[in-house]
């Protein structure tokens, strides 16, 4: 009976070399080349998607600088109007003050004239004729203005940009199965 039992586990031994030869074969043969491959492929896909991000974070990187660029040039022009804005009150006021400049020498002249007449100031004859309405002239004062420029007040331009930069780009997982079609999908 110790023979057949030695037999069989000769036999058994056997089989099951054989079996572990085969086995051994088909991972030399298939398993290790298509493990491989599948990890050839994913350095390919490592690659590929670095070389798309790339390409994406310079076309952002544009797109920034062409927005950075815009605002910018709204921002001179803004300030290029409140620069005209002040101009024009700046000169406004100075026509006011070259105005009321005239009508205070035109005053002082005529205080002097009618002091020169008060103190019989020689040279100045007493039956010198002055007008009656000498002052009806400064009666009415010139209108004067404030000048104030509004305050800035800032746009919601940064949530409007934010809003509207463009679609971010997000990322797609997709299973792919032994025919190499994608299962399911999953952007994150």
């Amino acid at each position: 009976m110790m023979a057949t039992n030695l037999n069989l586990f000769h036999q058994l031994t056997k089989k099951s070399k054989k079996d572990l030869q085969r086995d051994k074969e088909e991972i030399e043969e298939y398993f290790i080349p298509k493990y491989t491959k599948l990890l050839d492929k994913e350095v390919e896909k490592k690659s590929h998607l670095k070389k798309q991000a790339d390409k994406m974070q310079e076309k952002i990187r544009s797109y920034t600088q062409n927005i950075i660029r815009m605002v910018k040039s709204i921002g001179n022009k803004t300030m290029q109007d409140l620069r005209v804005k002040e101009q024009n009150g700046l000169w406004n006021i100075n026509e006011t003050s070259e105005e009321l400049k005239k009508k205070i020498s035109r005053l002082k002249q005529i205080e002097k004239t009618l002091s020169d007449h008060i103190n019989d100031t020689p040279g100045i004859e007493f039956f010198t004729p002055m007008d009656s309405n000498l002052l009806e002239e400064f009666e009415t004062f010139p209108e004067t203005y404030n000048y104030t420029l509004h305050d800035f007040q800032a746009g919601p331009l940064p949530s409007i940009v934010a809003a509207n930069f463009g679609t971010m780009p997000g990322l797609s997982i997709c299973q792919v199965s032994q025919a190499y079609t994608c299962t399911y999908s999953l952007n994150v």
